[in-house]
């Protein structure tokens, strides 16, 4: 008989490992130095994007509008033609009006660009017997108004058996088609067979626009109210002493013994290396600007993921403050980076709103440059793919939620360290500064996940699914 007692249960939660005895790396010097540097990085790419969107603005300020305005009107007139497609007749028998329909367009539309790409959006609505030339209150100021104005003239004709552009020359097709892009398109195509292939593809793109909003509002809004779901069992379970903060019992002894300045110097290298290569990139001719800019970022991310090495850091405290371990196994990672940003949805919505009201109130374009899809090859569209769902969740978590938040993580809490890496995770995209809520939201959650599990695994995960989706809805709305 064994009168042996049965093994006591293991500790719960679960507590830190000693710290080894292995002494601090770098030195004070070094960290003031990488501060220095990261502080001039930050303000050169926030100093960059400013004098991007100033330009932009620029060019854009005769039409009256910015490049976020702009999309923002061709993304709802295509709303409204490709529900006008699908769900026309139905709505008409209802007894709803396409005149309500326009009613926003109409208030808004204040410069000769806007009222010319009106009138285009009213006649393919109501037809050709719809109210007459809304461009007439507004004369011509310019050469190119006044040739707009008279293609659109053209155009307002009834469409013949080759379209409402019949009557128009190739150049003067060629270049409404370049000032006025998806509505000159529109315009062209009135008039023409459904099944004529100009016609079908703005149609087509008016339905997908149509049909991907209303599945992506769907789709948000179920996994808002999933992530509310989660986040309150998440904040219960945390509050119960149930939750176990992995980064802290596992990881963070390690790093605050064998860290010192390397992580600040590692983060220092790769941001000061990135930004620097895409300044050069400006002084190239347009062509070769993506050549140093790439060999800039890959060479930001090699010679950053080698800088503990080579400042003699163990191999252990490396895969600590990166986080690139297997956590409690690979798959439950992955999982636990899907279900912990589904339960992050709550700040992301409140960093969004916060962005929403900023843009609104300043005026500001928060939109990213890579915003529009039209024209993109397919090959392009894959290796912006990649960039997107892969390299960015990849090189960014490894660097912001790696080696930053570990420099952060040796001396501070873990909400700090998650806001101070998500707010310059932001600063530096180049969506500008009204998107700094919504974006530093976004980085704030992928620290979170970093923290709970330890291993980078989740917060990448995470990342992928965030940037994925948006890619992936954006080729469905805006080509």
């Amino acid at each position: 008989m064994n009168d042996q007692p049965p093994p006591l249960p293991p500790a719960w939660p679960p507590t830190a490992p000693e710290t080894p005895a292995v002494p601090h790396g770098g030195s004070p010097f070094a960290g003031w130095i990488a501060a220095l540097v990261i502080a001039l990085s930050v303000a050169l790419a926030m100093g960059r994007v400013a004098m991007d969107k100033a330009a932009m603005a620029g060019e854009q300020a005769a039409d009256g509008a910015n490049g976020a305005t702009r999309l923002q009107e061709e993304l709802g007139a295509r709303y409204l033609v490709g529900m006008n497609s699908l769900l026309g007749p139905m709505m008409a028998a209802s007894g709803e009006s396409k005149e309500a329909w326009l009613a926003p367009f109409e208030a808004a539309a204040k410069t000769p660009r806007q009222r010319m790409e009106l009138d285009i959006l009213r006649r393919e609505l109501a037809g050709d017997a719809g109210p007459g030339d809304w461009t007439t209150t507004v004369e011509p100021a310019t050469e190119a108004e006044r040739r707009d104005w008279e293609a659109l003239r053209a155009l307002q004709r009834p469409a013949g058996p080759g379209g409402a552009g019949g009557s128009l020359s190739e150049e003067e097709r060629s270049r409404f088609e370049q000032r006025f892009g998806w509505f000159a398109r529109l315009a062209l195509s009135r008039g023409l067979p459904e099944d004529d292939p100009a016609r079908a593809a703005v149609l087509g793109a008016a339905r997908r626009t149509f049909v991907g909003s209303i599945l992506l509002a769907v789709g948000a809004g179920a996994a808002l109210v999933l992530g509310c779901g989660l986040a309150v069992w998440a904040v219960a379970r945390f509050a119960s002493g149930r939750g176990v903060w992995w980064f802290a019992v596992r990881d963070r002894a390690v790093v605050a013994a064998t860290g010192g300045s390397i992580w600040l110097e590692t983060f220092a290298v790769y941001l000061g290396i990135m930004v620097l290569g895409g300044l050069l990139a400006d002084f190239l001719p347009p062509g070769w600007a993506p050549w140093p800019q790439a060999a800039a970022f890959a060479g930001a991310a090699g010679l950053g993921a080698c800088w503990p090495w080579l400042r003699g850091m163990p191999r252990a405290a490396r895969s600590a403050g990166f986080g690139w371990t297997r956590g409690r196994g690979v798959l439950r990672e992955i999982a636990a980076g899907l279900l912990g940003y589904c339960a992050g949805l709550p700040i992301v919505a409140a960093g969004v709103g916060l962005t929403m009201v900023l843009t609104f109130f300043t005026k500001a374009d928060a939109s990213h440059p890579l915003n529009h899809l039209t024209g993109v090859s397919p090959p392009a569209l894959v290796f912006l793919g990649f960039l997107a769902a892969v390299w960015a969740p990849v090189v960014e978590e490894t660097f912001f939620r790696g080696a930053f938040y570990a420099a952060w993580r040796q001396a501070c809490g873990r909400w700090l360290s998650g806001l101070a890496t998500g707010i310059l995770f932001a600063a530096v995209h180049p969506q500008g500064w009204t998107a700094i809520p919504a974006l530093g939201a976004v980085g704030l959650v992928m620290a979170l996940l970093r923290e709970w599990r330890g291993s980078l695994i989740a917060p990448v995960t995470a990342h992928a699914l965030n940037n994925g989706t948006l890619f992936a809805m954006m080729i469905v709305v805006m080509r």
